[in-house]
């Protein structure tokens, strides 16, 4: 059975930590809330938007939802960027794995940023919050992804940038390959026992060692 590489992808592909926060600012300030804490906004990137509002305590999720949703659309293709070494590190992949995105960013950002980034081609699946009843660190996202390309989990793998990745990895029964953290601190993610690489090219290339023996 071929490799499957299942990617993360804020933090792991692309950079969108100003979009982001601009948009939770906006969502407090729309709301009348002066209570941002952009710190612990920005460790809880990863998780879904409902839950980062809830651990915020606030009033209303869904109201807060839509003030994040209508900034962020605003912003999202101007505030996002690939990081280092992602179009080099798909292309290697592409060479020996079939490749996919689980995300727990919405559906309609998502597909349209990848495709602003010039990246949306190199997936055969695309796996996002709106695709699943639970979203990561739960396994569905991960096993929809497999069942979507027609994959097995012996030789999968979730690359991603959180222990909720990991976690989620996990409780899917796959491998999991994570890059330097841009959320949480390498420390953090390192109690989750996995090898952590400096980016995706080289988690990448780890991966294709791991194949190849």
């Amino acid at each position: 059975m071929q490799t499957t590489i299942l990617f993360d992808l804020d933090g792991t592909l692309i950079d969108s930590t100003k979009a982001i926060l601009n948009s939770f600012n906006f969502a407090f300030l729309d709301n009348k809330n002066k209570n941002y804490d952009k710190k612990k906004i920005k460790a809880l990137i990863g998780i879904s938007l409902d839950e980062i509002f809830k651990a915020c305590a606030v009033d209303d999720v869904d109201k807060y939802i839509s003030s994040y949703k209508k900034q962020y659309e605003k912003v999202y293709l101007e505030q996002s960027f690939l990081l280092p070494l992602v179009k080099e590190a798909l292309s290697e992949a592409k060479s020996f794995a079939k490749l996919g995105v689980v995300t727990n960013k919405g559906g309609f950002f998502t597909a349209k940023l990848l495709k602003h980034l010039g990246i949306f081609d190199f997936f055969g699946t695309i796996i996002t919050k709106d695709d699943v009843s639970k979203a990561k660190p739960d396994a569905e996202p991960i096993n929809k992804a497999l069942e979507t390309l027609k994959q097995e989990k012996e030789n999968a793998y979730l690359v991603g940038d959180t222990s909720i990745d990991a976690k989620a990895a996990k409780n899917a029964n796959i491998k999991c390959v994570a890059v330097e953290p841009m959320y949480e601190s390498k420390e953090e993610l390192a109690k989750s026992g996995v090898f952590i690489a400096k980016n995706v090219l080289e988690a990448v290339l780890h991966i294709k060692n791991l194949e190849a023996k």
